[in-house]
């Protein structure tokens, strides 16, 4: 038997947005091994390459978790972080089509993705459990 109020129980909407920004993620991955020749180029160090690309994943990861937790301040980090690709977008057309294509289908799925969280009933589930949270003291990471 469900013990949660209706607000508190995840919608489906929010499981399915939650699993595009996994898919965005796995995108990503797909997108950075089309792009590598390039980033071998902008930085010859692999050492520094990897750990930025590792750490930009365990990041990704882990606000997405968050996000599909519940929890608003990751996804509206998630929203902050998204919004740059929009303006190097240009470059990445001009150097490779292909890679700029996926990052625009990976950008469009994220803003998809977001646009159902920030919707109804994805905002009110997020509304609910924070004000559910801060009433019973909770922290919020």
């Amino acid at each position: 038997m469900n013990t949660f109020p209706p607000l508190l129980t995840r919608p489906t909407e929010i499981a399915k947005a939650v699993g595009l920004l996994w898919a965005s993620l796995v995108i990503g991955g797909f997108r950075t091994a089309l792009d590598w020749h390039h980033l071998e180029l902008v930085s010859p160090n692999l050492v520094f390459t990897l750990s930025t690309l590792g750490l930009t994943f365990a990041i990704t990861a882990f606000l997405i978790w968050k996000i599909g937790r519940g929890r608003n301040t990751f996804l509206v980090l998630f929203l902050i972080g998204s919004v740059p690709y929009f303006f190097i977008a240009r470059a990445d057309f001009q150097r490779s089509p292909a890679v700029a294509v996926i990052g625009v289908a990976q950008a469009l799925i994220q803003a998809f993705a977001l646009w159902i969280m920030f919707a109804s009933p994805g905002r009110l589930w997020f509304s609910a459990k924070q004000c559910h949270e801060q009433s019973r003291g909770e922290r919020s990471i």
